[in-house]
């Protein structure tokens, strides 16, 4: 990632854009082949903002800029961030688009996983320590390697891990809310709490977690494909 001394967030995101831009043409949303749309947080107004039209790749960069940690992006006179912060789950906003069968994918659902490894504190093991003591030379010191990587694991987490995972926690309860009373034909929940918002790097893991959660769901999809 490209870390940021600017104003607006810690994180340039420039990199992670610049191949976004690669695969995605550089067109209106307008002539987009499918209906198109995405949700974008005003931070004028607080209120989410529907972006159904205009420059494709400023409203996808829009609608993933988490606060802090990415800057808002200006947009026809307005400062824009995630629009997670509003409508994790916008599926009203593909009712509106005319969608007769909505397809969610909730990848929060396990986010509370993750959260456990990063801010769990492992404790000391006296025991194992008296045993280490009797070690021959060459068990001492991959007992001091375990050691060293223990304490590691109870540091304190980082400034950008607590901004990201404290933004999961409240876009967790907000899409719990709002997908009661608005539920998804099909929900489709990809299992992979030790991939972070932030672990780009990452991303083919989260694609083959993507595909184990469609075949899991395949017995719903089938159905609504067919009858179509």
């Amino acid at each position: 990632m490209d870390v940021s001394w600017q104003r607006g967030g810690l994180l340039r995101g420039e990199r992670v854009f610049s191949h976004v831009r690669q695969l995605i043409p550089n067109d209106t949303i307008e002539h987009c082949h499918k209906p198109f749309g995405v949700v974008a947080t005003n931070l004028s107004t607080g209120r989410e903002l529907w972006l159904t039209e205009g420059d494709l790749h400023q409203a996808v960069r829009a609608s993933c800029s988490m606060p802090g940690l990415l800057p808002p992006v200006g947009y026809n006179g307005y400062w824009l961030v995630d629009g997670a912060v509003v409508n994790p789950v916008p599926i009203s906003l593909t009712r509106a688009l005319g969608a007769d069968i909505v397809i969610a994918v909730d990848l929060q659902h396990d986010a509370h996983l993750m959260q456990q490894d990063l801010f769990s504190v492992t404790p000391q093991n006296s025991e194992e320590e008296a045993a280490a003591a009797a070690l021959s030379w060459g068990g001492k010191l991959r007992q001091r390697l375990v050691n060293f990587s223990q304490r590691r694991a109870s540091q304190s987490p980082g400034a950008m891990e607590i901004m990201s995972t404290s933004i999961q926690v409240l876009e967790n309860r907000l899409k719990r809310n709002r997908m009661a009373g608005d539920p998804p034909d099909v929900l489709i929940q990809p299992v992979c709490p030790q991939i972070s918002t932030l672990d780009f790097h990452r991303a083919e893991e989260a694609i083959e977690a993507g595909k184990a959660a469609v075949e899991k769901k395949m017995d719903e999809l089938l159905p609504l494909v067919r009858g179509r």
